[in-house]
């Protein structure tokens, strides 16, 4: 029977200990932009380590370089978080001749923040050393891996009165993480790259990354997407709520730290352009909707006006001529449902007929902003797109006087419109 030879494997090359790194201190700082659309500029840059393998003549990824290691023995992962960040800002220090006033974003390890490194002014040593601006500088204390909230929250505490600038990076909508970054209260919120790659694709993902902004905006607080690798989920990032963008998509194709180039200064002007044509094109579009929503309710209202009747006798007709229109109600002056809601059953599902019920007379709607709209002096309002809970559908109200408001003798009809159909 014949020998079957297979090729051998290449052997994979042996792993750096870390022990040699430190003695050598064999590590480099690449450096990734921080870019400003709306300002249309480079706000600072983000510090990335990587040890330098000199016996294979290749860097290492920090995931691969820490892989199976102990670095608890000797308090090697402390030492070497110091290196790491040491080379960081003496790669800053010589970049920033460069940048008008750039931000530096620079990395802390959570789990080396122990009892016997928070407060021993060891980083603040380090800046010092290379009279670097505290207030450039953006400590980004990472979410993710083990580490203890009141540590983070002495070590936050302590670098404030140091004049450091605060991001809590790796956010994302897990409970305890964005529960402490939101009690925190840092100075940026950089979310989980995670959730900022396939941004574009997943509905999912932009609903989280939405109600994220929002909070932290609320709350006086900047958002900043990395991991950034593609103009569309650059362009999702801007959409909902993004201030700060980072990541592969501003870096790619450029050799070492050319950390300003005309090549990036291009790519970020034609995303901007796209983005403003993006924001046109999406102001036009809702104007449009409103228009042809705000035409629809004031020729239904005439028509109402000319024959009051048909509110009570001839829906089929009336859902017929207007087929966009979904549900119709009165409100007395005091916000509450004079009559029953009038539905067209084309935009209300038979399966969700018991998760959705039209409001029925007496319903409360004084809490509406329509209601409020109307009852301090306008004579109609058109609602943004919402939910509604009469059908279940994306849907705009549209509200008009009905009667003499001078006399207190009045109703309001309002009007739900299919956002769809309309």
């Amino acid at each position: 029977m014949p020998t079957i030879l297979t090729p051998e494997r290449p052997k994979a090359p042996s792993p750096v200990h870390p022990l040699l790194v430190l003695e050598e201190g064999s590590v480099a700082s690449l450096f990734q932009p921080v870019v400003s659309v709306k300002k249309m500029s480079v706000v600072g840059l983000e510090t990335f380590g990587k040890a330098f393998d000199r016996l294979n003549g290749r860097f290492l990824e920090p995931k691969d370089f820490f892989r199976g290691m102990n670095l608890e023995e000797a308090g090697l992962k402390l030492a070497l978080d110091r290196l790491f960040r040491q080379k960081g800002l003496e790669g800053f220090s010589n970049l920033q001749s460069s940048m008008p006033n750039p931000l530096l974003f620079l990395n802390i390890n959570p789990s080396v923040l122990g009892e016997d490194v928070v407060g021993s002014g060891y980083l603040a040593g380090q800046v010092e050393g290379l009279k670097l601006d505290p207030q450039q500088i953006v400590l980004q204390v990472s979410m993710a891996g083990e580490w203890s909230l009141p540590a983070v929250e002495k070590f936050i505490h302590l670098q404030r009165r140091n004049h450091f600038l605060i991001a809590l990076k790796d956010v994302n909508t897990s409970y305890r993480r964005l529960e402490s970054a939101f009690r925190l209260h840092p100075d940026i919120l950089k979310l989980e790259d995670g959730m900022v790659a396939g941004l574009s694709r997943s509905p999912a993902r932009q609903d989280a990354f939405l109600y994220i902004a929002k909070k932290a905006h609320s709350l006086g607080i900047p958002v900043m997407a990395g991991g950034v690798e593609s103009e569309e989920d650059a362009l999702k990032a801007l959409e909902y709520g993004a201030d700060l963008l980072q990541g592969g998509y501003f870096s790619r194709n450029y050799d070492g730290n050319l950390v300003l180039t005309l090549g990036r200064k291009a790519r970020m002007m034609f995303l901007a352009s796209r983005y403003h044509r993006h924001l046109t094109g999406r102001a036009r579009r809702d104007r449009d909707l409103k228009r042809r929503c705000e035409a629809a309710g004031a020729a239904f209202f005439g028509l109402l006006q000319e024959k009051p009747s048909l509110i009570g006798r001839d829906q089929p007709s009336l859902f017929a001529r207007y087929p966009a229109l979904e549900c119709l109600y009165l409100l007395d002056s005091r916000g509450l449902q004079a009559s029953d809601t009038l539905c067209n059953s084309v935009h209300i599902p038979d399966r969700k007929r018991f998760l959705y019920k039209p409001a029925p007379a007496g319903s409360d709607h004084s809490f509406r902003d329509y209601y409020f709209a109307l009852a301090t002096g306008k004579d109609h309002f058109l609602t943004e797109p919402y939910l509604s809970m009469n059908s279940g559908n994306l849907c705009l109200t549209y509200a008009c006087m009905w009667g003499d408001p001078a006399t207190e003798d009045f109703h309001i009809l309002c009007t739900d419109w299919n956002a769809a159909h309309i």
